[in-house]
């Protein structure tokens, strides 16, 4: 009887060439000899019942050394040879896919079973057709130069055998009520077939402890990804999900190494390879991020200032800035990193802004206010227009006395020039560019000449008008607009409002405040500035309070001047630790099925390598184990990470649902504010 002992040391007879397959199949089968019988009744168990394509074993083991594939294409020229008898037209392509390996070591490609040569046999002769075929198969993994070519039994033969063509007629078919052919319905082997089969299941034997051999070898030798290759039996098992991508980095290709190199490995190289594995588990642990689904972005990252609002609305308009960020909790779970606060950092501002999205114009309506004009009056006419532009209204009647003045030093002033009428004067050309008359209907305006060629015209509108029982008007209208809805459709949006002029220099305020929910808190990593209202930047980071390793990040870049424009960025954390990824909520989603079928994958590795573990050697059992211990730690590091993206889908849903960002613009005057933008 054959024991484990003898099949190892023929193995490595193998691999030191000191036998061939089919040297070993004898010497083996002569150890064994008491086991066989060639009996005319012994009947044997349907070799079909148990099966796998070529396609699958590949992709389970990896690519098969160069004398296996030789093996197979052996049998394949007699596959060859019987398709051709039948059909009469040559094999035309062979699919590793369509290749079967049935539990006796032969192969059977589309019904066709590689038959067991009969001593009597002719020598088989077949197409160049099929022959080009069958030496195609095994080029996806190895070079021609790795095969010792294929040769018929009878290479004189080949000459003279009739070449057929793919157009050509069936020589002959078998007639309805002719028997089946062998191939179809195989009998149980007798005599010399029986040895055959002996041989070819033995031989399938030793073929199946090399491949399992190269697999330790080749895993132990180079780490592998746990993706699926692109192959035809994979997609069939698993179709992954759309835009598939690797979430951990071990994006290299496994090649073989010689069996030699593995056996021969010392207790000095076995833990070298065991601090290696040790590096790569936490490099994975380090690569469960967004970044391999969604870029990384500059815009986010660590900073040492920032102003935490426990409220569920936080205005910026006066920021508190803490004198130390808090450090971040540490849990088992996350291995946070102390040293990183929970806020972003202020880059340069013209830094990563990439193309700017398209504008979407928000909704406002001139506001009808007692204090303030109830229609624009910043146009100016052209000298074509000004003799036709009628005198308009633009508000109620005031007292007696009137005058202008401005929140900031403007060449204009009022002069009375008669009973309830006053001219406008460019002071820099003492010309009148406009005539304001008071009725009993209320204030009427109208353009003079000049105005056409005066660059001070257009200032009227920062105006604002006294009488001499305290009354005003300011001369610009208020804006106002719904409060804008934090939505993650797209990861970067421009949402802007129309101001109906030009806001005034220098004296104009912006304040920003997030209404969010209650459960969730804000920290603002760069808060923006009420006086830089033309250009200016905030970024905020928004969490649930008793969550502080899931974060949101929106960075607003606003721009003002006769639009209020505030381009809108959004990006994810997974951790504190982690960097900021750019994110969208269909992005999240995809990037949550990304996980779950990289899941089924490690799950798919994890019943794999425990079916390699019972058949390696204790040497083998060692590097095994360190894979096993790889790939356990990364499936509870999807699992973690499977969570945290559950978390930070809730907290992007909640923002959604009730967050709201409120803008208000206005401009300080010695007594008072003006309002030109509100969201209340």
């Amino acid at each position: 009887m054959l024991d484990r002992k003898t099949i190892e040391s023929t193995l490595q007879q193998i691999r030191d060439g000191e036998l061939s397959t089919d040297e070993a199949t004898d010497f083996l089968l002569e150890l064994d000899s008491a086991a066989v019988h060639d009996s005319p009744t012994a009947t044997s168990n349907d070799p079909h019942a148990e099966s796998e394509s070529i396609a699958s074993i590949v992709a389970r083991l990896g690519p098969p050394p160069a004398e296996i594939v030789e093996t197979w294409r052996r049998q394949l020229i007699s596959i060859a040879a019987e398709h051709e008898s039948e059909t009469g037209q040559p094999i035309a392509g062979i699919e590793s896919a369509d290749c079967q390996l049935i539990s006796d070591g032969r192969l059977m490609w589309k019904g066709h079973v590689a038959m067991p040569p009969a001593s009597d046999a002719p020598a088989i002769s077949i197409s160049q057709v099929s022959r080009d075929s069958v030496e195609a198969f095994g080029r996806p993994w190895h070079a021609e130069s790795d095969f010792k070519r294929v040769e018929i039994e009878n290479p004189e033969a080949e000459a003279d055998a009739e070449q057929l063509e793919p157009s050509s007629p069936k020589p002959s078919s078998p007639k309805p009520d002719a028997p089946r052919p062998a191939t179809r319905d195989p009998k149980p082997p007798t005599g010399v077939g029986k040895r055959w089969f002996v041989r070819a299941a033995t031989a399938a034997a030793l073929l199946a402890c090399i491949a399992a051999s190269y697999f330790i070898v080749n895993s132990a030798m180079k780490p592998e990804t746990v993706a699926v290759k692109s192959s035809k039996s994979a997609a069939a098992r698993k179709t992954p999900p759309r835009n598939t991508v690797d979430i951990f980095d071990f994006s290299s290709e496994p090649t073989a190494e010689d069996l030699e190199t593995f056996e021969s490995m010392t207790e000095s190289e076995l833990a070298t390879l065991e601090r290696e594995t040790q590096v790569e588990m936490e490099a994975d642990a380090k690569s469960l991020s967004l970044d391999a689904f969604m870029p990384a972005t500059a815009m986010f990252s660590p900073a040492s200032n920032s102003n935490t609002s426990n409220s569920n609305e936080a205005s910026i308009t006066n920021p508190a800035l803490a004198p130390e960020p808090p450090e971040e909790s540490v849990t088992d779970e996350t291995r946070a990193n102390t040293d990183t606060p929970a806020a972003m950092h202020t880059a340069d501002l013209d830094s990563d802004d990439g193309t700017a999205p398209p504008e979407s114009e928000q909704q406002t309506v001139v506001a009808p206010s007692a204090g303030s004009v109830a229609v624009a009056i910043e146009r100016t006419p052209t000298i074509s227009e000004v003799d036709s532009v009628a005198p308009f209204s633009i508000g109620p009647r005031l007292g007696e006395s009137l005058s202008l003045d401005f929140p900031y030093d403007v060449p204009l002033k009022m002069e009375t020039v008669g009973d309830e009428t006053y001219n406008i004067v460019d002071t820099r050309k003492a010309n009148a560019i406009a005539t304001l008359t008071s009725t009993d209907d209320g204030l009427t305006m109208a353009w003079t000449a000049p105005s056409a060629t005066s660059s001070s015209a257009s200032m009227i509108v920062h105006g604002r008008l006294k009488d001499g029982s305290g009354g005003s008007l300011f001369l610009r209208p208020v804006v106002e607009a719904e409060p804008f809805r934090l939505r993650l459709d797209t990861p970067d949006s421009m949402p802007t409002w129309n101001l109906e002029a030009p806001i005034p220099p220098r004296v104009a305020k912006i304040s920003v405040d997030i209404e969010l929910p209650k459960d969730v808190e804000i920290t603002w990593a760069e808060t923006i500035q009420p006086d830089q209202i033309r250009r200016a930047r905030g970024m905020a980071v928004l969490m649930y309070q008793d969550n502080e390793n899931v974060a949101l990040g929106v960075r607003m870049d606003i721009r003002c001047s006769r639009k209020l424009q505030c381009r809108m960025r959004f990006a994810g954390r997974l951790d504190s630790s982690m960097p900021w990824n750019i994110v969208s909520r269909s992005g999240l989603e995809t990037f949550a099925d990304q996980l779950a079928y990289q899941s089924e994958l490690v799950a798919r590795e994890a019943t794999r390598l425990d079916g390699v573990y019972e058949i390696a050697n204790s040497l083998g059992r060692r590097v095994i184990k360190m894979k096993q211990t790889r790939n356990d730690a990364l499936a509870e590091n999807i699992r973690t990470t499977l969570r945290r993206v559950a978390e930070l889908e809730s907290l992007v849903a909640a923002v959604e649902l009730e967050a709201k960002l409120k803008l208000r613009v206005w401009i300080d005057w010695p007594d008072t504010q003006q309002t030109i933008l509100t969201m209340d």
